[in-house]
C-alpha cells in the first residue's frame, strides 16, 4: 500500500462525490485548497480536508475513504502525512460519538480525547481530539 496525497482541484469534484455519502458541495474548500484526494499508488480511494481555521491549529475537518476500503490502513497513513505536514504545534480533528471505527483509529494512533459537544448531530455528540506531538 503505498497512500499519498494530492490537492484536490475543480476538476475532482465528480470523484470525491462518488465517495461522500452526504453528497456535499466542495468546491469552496477545492478553491481554498483545503481539500486533498488520498491515493493508493494511482487510485484515489478517499479525501480528506485540512486547514488552520481552529485556533490557529492544523484541523483535520474531514477524512473519509471508500466504503469497501474502510479499515484497511489508509486512513491512518493519511492521517499520518497530513501529522507530517502540519505547521502548527498541534493538530485536531473530531468525530461522531457513534464514529468508533474513528475513535478507534485516533485512540490507537495517540491523538487525545479533549472534549464533546452536544447540538451539532441530534443525538450523536460530536467528540474532539488533538496530536500533539507534532516534530515543530
Amino acid at each position: 500500500m503505498n497512500v499519498s496525497l494530492k490537492l484536490a482541484t475543480l476538476d475532482n469534484v465528480k470523484v470525491i462525490l462518488d465517495i461522500d455519502d452526504l453528497k456535499r458541495d466542495w468546491t469552496k474548500a477545492i478553491s481554498q485548497k483545503e481539500c486533498y484526494l488520498i491515493f493508493d499508488n494511482v487510485e484515489v480511494v478517499g479525501f480528506l480536508v485540512f486547514n488552520y481555521t481552529f485556533f490557529d491549529c492544523g484541523w483535520l475537518g474531514m477524512i473519509e475513504i471508500r466504503k469497501d476500503l474502510q479499515e484497511k490502513g489508509i486512513g491512518e497513513k493519511a492521517i499520518n502525512l497530513v501529522v507530517k505536514m502540519c505547521r502548527a504545534q498541534k493538530l485536531f480533528t473530531s468525530t461522531n460519538k457513534s464514529n468508533i471505527p474513528m475513535r478507534r483509529l485516533l485512540t490507537k494512533m495517540n491523538f487525545i480525547f479533549s472534549g464533546e459537544l452536544d447540538g451539532l448531530d441530534k443525538g450523536d455528540p460530536e467528540l474532539f481530539y488533538y496530536y500533539k506531538n507534532l516534530q515543530k
